[in-house]
């Protein structure tokens, strides 16, 4: 009967807890709603006036990929992101700065989107570059280590819960 009793209480605690980080996500996606809007406002009037591929409107584009991941749509910002990745290699090239960060974004939504292997391999792909361009000292390159070892050990951790799922 305690047992019960303490289960309950916990499955409550739990529920409060569920209802509390509800609150938290959905005044966090009120506050970037309004922020994304603009952006998107922004972008239309940075296409119309310098063109797709001026360096703002790529920013404008990065901004909106990552308040899309932000508000849960983890997916679309990796697509996002995959899609300003392809203008950004064309305009700014491959060792750009802005070129880096998106991939590293791209990776990091692909992997919040399930896909941690792939996030993985993303990662180490990025970091391989940065060692060349930026150095292995670089704090970008570090966090991409950091990332990195983060992605493996999720794809890791998914291939042992698939392997005992198919035991």
């Amino acid at each position: 009967m305690e047992l019960m009793q303490d289960q309950q209480a916990e499955m409550e605690r739990l529920a409060r807890r569920v209802r509390e980080l509800e609150k938290q996500r959905d005044a966090l996606a009120s506050r970037q709603e309004p922020s994304a809007a603009a952006f998107a406002d922004l972008l239309t009037d940075q296409v119309r006036v310098l063109g797709p591929d001026h360096p703002d409107t790529l920013t404008t584009r990065s901004n909106l990929a990552h308040f899309r991941g932000q508000a849960g749509d983890s997916a679309g910002a990796a697509a996002a992101f995959a899609d300003l990745l392809t203008d950004q290699v064309r305009v700014l090239g491959p060792d750009h700065p802005d070129t880096l960060t998106t991939r590293s974004n791209l990776a990091h939504f692909r992997g919040q989107a399930g896909d941690s292997a792939g996030a993985a391999a993303a990662f180490a792909d990025l970091l391989t570059d940065q060692v060349r361009v930026l150095g292995p000292d670089h704090p970008d390159t570090l966090t991409t280590r950091s990332n990195l070892a983060q992605w493996q050990m999720e794809a890791a951790h998914r291939r042992e819960g698939e392997a005992s799922v198919d035991a």
